[in-house]
């Protein structure tokens, strides 16, 4: 872009490479301080942790997700934010700014639910200077600049996120996953189980973390015998990072310089830094190495891409791999006999229920009661009805299992449970028992509905009570006479 300061490019893309990976919204990813950035325990990766997310209003409640690289440079989180540490040249120009104005909203605080954060006045990693931060305004403006060049349409900064999620869904990961990892509230973060439940599920947010990385996968990089002063020298504003953060982030800024295309996205400072080294002292030898995500959460490296494909790994690593994998086959296949010996009960049940249906069908259309007086062992409960026609088979034969209306003592009729829905129900067993003696019982189910409006508000409770309020079946008579 014209007149604006060379940093806002490299800080622009940190920032929105890692949204992407986040799934996050613009807003949260400001907030991101220099502390927030760690080395995983997983080898060459980073984990980032989001304490001012929408959601969040206490600090118990964050959690670090993991962040990987990624095979298409352009979409590679671990250069993003390397060109951008890469950018300064200070070595205290992302120090961390202990009085940044950290607000704290606490439950107890009246509507806390409803208030957000009120943004810090200094800068946390993404800045524009040392005591300069990055506005939402400035990311929106920028963004919308871009659009204007490029002739893009409908592009805002929440696009980001929204197609991370699509990008989650592309490739058939649970919703549950893509909720975790853009830090949604869902329904059973308010169950009490919860409290007994570990707030990240680890398997779900590598699962995110690998889907994220883009379709060429995962990566992470690697430069043998990588010194804690070489890191200094090309990353001098990394120090004040967390611990083993400049490491990584030095690899793949290294990595970058020799790639034709990843280049681009270094600074000219950064290039002459790592280029005035080599002079000085060693060529670098960078690797790049797939990694995959395992179901046991282990990453395991598949292929290292600048040694002609060679395979990593010993051969014990790779049978202990099958052999993990063979035993999750084999309790996946356990679960799935146990859950099908559930299935195949349930639709056994299913079929029972089914062929007492139909012979009572038949029983309600044609009248014949005589062969089957219903359930009288069943449960005494009453369904939940949805029609006329269930209403009446449930007074003589019961339904789902349950005892008939016909049969039930006034000890049965008097439970919690069944007294409300046996009153009101009752007005339409008895108008029903008159108008079968003249009238089938289909007929009769349709001719009530006409008269008492079955499609009015209150639905089969309000017919019952006008029924109740026609003792007589007066407006019945007048319009269907014997």
């Amino acid at each position: 872009m014209k007149r604006e300061k060379e940093i806002v490019r490299f800080v622009f893309s940190a920032l929105v490479v890692l949204q992407n990976s986040l799934a996050g919204r613009i807003d949260d990813m400001i907030m991101v301080d220099v502390d927030e950035i760690r080395k995983s325990y997983q080898h060459g990766l980073i984990e980032v942790k989001l304490s001012w997310s929408k959601n969040i209003y206490a600090e118990e409640a964050t959690y670090w997700q993991l962040v990987v690289g990624s095979m298409d440079s352009m979409l590679c989180p671990l250069i993003a934010i390397g060109a951008y540490v890469g950018a300064m040249c200070d070595h205290d120009a992302l120090t961390k700014h202990q009085d940044r104005e950290i607000p704290v909203v606490e439950p107890e605080v009246p509507g806390w639910f409803l208030k957000q954060h009120a943004e810090p006045l200094l800068p946390g990693l993404f800045r524009i200077a040392r005591d300069v931060k990055l506005t939402k305004a400035s990311v929106r403006i920028r963004l919308q600049r871009i659009n204007a060049q490029e002739n893009i349409k409908n592009c805002s900064t929440h696009s980001v996120r929204k197609k991370a999620c699509e990008e989650m869904q592309d490739c058939q990961l649970h919703r549950a996953i893509s909720v975790q990892r853009g830090r949604w509230q869902s329904n059973e973060d308010r169950q009490a189980s919860s409290l007994y439940h570990k707030r990240l599920n680890k398997g779900y947010d590598y699962q995110a973390a690998e889907c994220l990385a883009g379709p060429l996968g995962p990566c992470r990089y690697e430069v043998q015998n990588l010194t804690a002063t070489i890191c200094d020298i090309i990353l001098p504003a990394g120090k004040v990072l967390s611990p083993g953060v400049q490491e990584i982030l030095t690899a793949a800024v290294i990595w970058a310089s020799k790639d034709t295309i990843a280049s681009e996205l270094l600074s000219s400072d950064l290039k002459q830094r790592i280029t005035d080294y080599q002079m000085a002292h060693v060529n670098f030898q960078p690797s790049r190495q797939r990694v995959r995500i395992h179901i046991n959460r282990n990453l395991v490296n598949v292929i290292d891409d600048l040694n002609d494909g060679s395979m990593t790994g010993d051969m014990e690593d790779k049978v202990e791999l099958l052999i993990s994998e063979v035993r999750s086959l084999k309790r996946q296949n356990e679960r799935e006999s146990q859950l099908n010996a559930k299935r195949f009960k349930s639709l056994n049940h299913r079929v029972d229920n089914l062929s007492q249906s139909v012979d009572r069908v038949i029983s309600f259309r044609t009248g014949n009661v005589s062969n089957d007086n219903g359930n009288v062992n069943g449960n005494a409960d009453l369904a939940d009805c949805k029609t006329l026609s269930q209403l009446w088979a449930e007074w003589q034969f019961g339904i789902s299992g349950n005892k008939p209306a016909s049969k039930l003592s006034m000890a049965e009729r008097n439970k919690k449970q069944v007294k409300h829905r046996y009153q009101w129900r009752k007005s339409f067993w008895l108008a029903m028992g008159k108008l079968v003696l003249h009238t089938s019982a289909e007929i009769a189910c349709d001719r009530v509905g006409q008269v008492y409006g079955s499609h009015l508000p209150g639905g089969l409770s309000g017919l019952c009570k006008r029924i109740k309020a026609d003792r007589l079946l007066t407006n019945y008579y007048e319009k269907f006479p014997i």
